[in-house]
């Protein structure tokens, strides 16, 4: 098997895993890169970036040949190992737990205010 078909089942598995661990619609891989942006760490984002830049390379016969395959065998498993690593129960539990936490640090503020301005009036 050619390194080119050996990168587009990379690219397609890499896209697979995209879409379900950030519940992405079907895209072509630079798009769904594009759109976790602010959901991958930027090293890894960077490698992402890396196999987008090479994706156009692979499918031209003589720009094929300036592409490092190995190297993107790293980025691509730097991007892979990211994508393994991440818990979809974990981090949705954390979204709760922030938004409670900022209900709750707003309530206490409001409280203390209250409390505050109750006493600058003479009712406490």
């Amino acid at each position: 098997m050619s390194d080119a078909a050996q990168f587009d089942k990379l690219i397609a598995d890499l896209s697979n895993r995209l879409q379900a661990k950030f519940k992405l619609r079907p895209a072509p891989f630079a798009r769904l890169v594009a759109r976790s942006k602010g959901r991958l760490p930027r090293h890894v984002y960077q490698n992402a970036r890396t196999l987008v830049d090479a994706e156009r390379f692979t499918h031209h016969p003589k720009l094929a040949r300036t592409v490092d395959f190995k190297g993107l065998s790293q980025s691509a498993d730097v991007v892979k190992t990211h994508l393994n690593s991440i818990d979809l129960a974990e981090e949705r539990k954390d979204r709760i737990l922030s938004i409670l936490a900022s209900i709750a640090f707003s309530l206490i503020v409001a409280f203390a205010l209250l409390v505050l301005v109750l006493s600058w009036r003479g009712f406490l």
